[in-house]
């Protein structure tokens, strides 16, 4: 009890007079509430265990002696009975019946089965049908050797010799003829397409080429300078005129985004460019000739 008092009196570092005064009235209804409920458990699981030891344990005692009384023991007797009785009811004439009549029945079965098919069957087997066979053999390879014979003598032997005598040097006579008729052939055949490519290069690819290098080409590339493309400007300048002053001037394109900073090669590059094709104008004949 002084313990109790001491632990109850006890206070903590952090505990205030608040805070005592909070915990006190919860202290007492929660020993006021788990009481009861303790000595009520505790009630119930002393008469649980006196009802489990008193009354459950000697009742189940006793269906167990009535279940063994009047129930396993009558099983059992009555299974040892059915047992007795199938054994001398049962088994012991079926081994009786089975070794007094089946038994010498199955021998006598067995024995004329022997001697009244196998025997007969195997010597009808071995005395006749295996001579037979065997003089059907001999006469099958009898024939096939006489045809293979007749044939091989008839027809292979004097096949083989036309062909190996006759026929083999007469067509490959003829194969090497045709062999060395196509080579000489093929010889002709290029000596004849040189020659012809030849006379057509020097009748008509060398002066054509020298027409068109001394004659066309200069006349072609006057043309192109000095008359197709002023009047090509020309037109291009009067079509621009006449739709400027029909649906006026075309539409301003948005500014370009300035390209980066050149070096000193590409800027001299540049002005070189612009000083040799001013804006505005398209670069003429001579400067597509260099």
């Amino acid at each position: 009890m002084s313990g109790y008092t001491t632990n109850a009196t006890r206070r903590d570092p952090g505990e205030g007079c608040l805070t005592r005064a909070v915990l006190l009235p919860v202290r007492i209804v929660a020993l006021i509430v788990v009481v009861p409920i303790r000595l009520v458990w505790d009630a119930l699981v002393a008469c649980a265990k006196a009802v489990y030891r008193w009354i459950l344990t000697p009742l189940g005692r006793a269906l167990a002696w009535l279940w063994k009384i009047f129930v396993v023991i009558p099983l059992r007797a009555v299974g040892a009975v059915l047992a007795w009785l199938g054994r001398y009811l049962i088994v012991v004439p079926a081994q009786w019946l089975y070794r007094v009549l089946l038994t010498p029945i199955g021998h006598g079965l067995a024995w004329l089965g022997r001697y009244l098919l196998v025997v007969p069957i195997v010597a009808f087997y071995r005395y006749v049908l295996t001579p037979v066979g065997h003089a059907i053999a001999w006469v099958a390879r009898g024939i096939w050797a006489v045809v293979t014979f007749v044939v091989r003598y008839t027809l292979v032997v004097p096949l083989t010799a036309l062909w190996r005598y006759v026929l083999g040097p007469v067509v490959r006579g003829i194969a090497a003829v045709f062999g060395a008729a196509w080579r000489v052939a093929g010889h002709v055949s290029r000596f004849v397409w040189r020659c012809v490519s030849t006379l057509f290069r020097w009748v008509f690819v060398i002066p054509f080429g020298w027409i068109w290098r001394t004659l066309v080409r200069p006349v072609a590339r006057g043309f192109r300078d000095y008359l197709w493309r002023p009047v090509a400007n020309a037109v291009r300048q009067v079509y621009g005129e006449v739709r400027r002053a029909l649906f006026g001037a075309p539409r301003q394109a948005p500014p370009p985004v300035p390209p980066p900073a050149p070096s000193v090669t590409g800027a001299a590059t540049g002005r070189h460019q612009d000083r040799r094709s001013p804006a505005g104008t398209r670069p003429t004949g001579d400067t597509y000739s260099r």
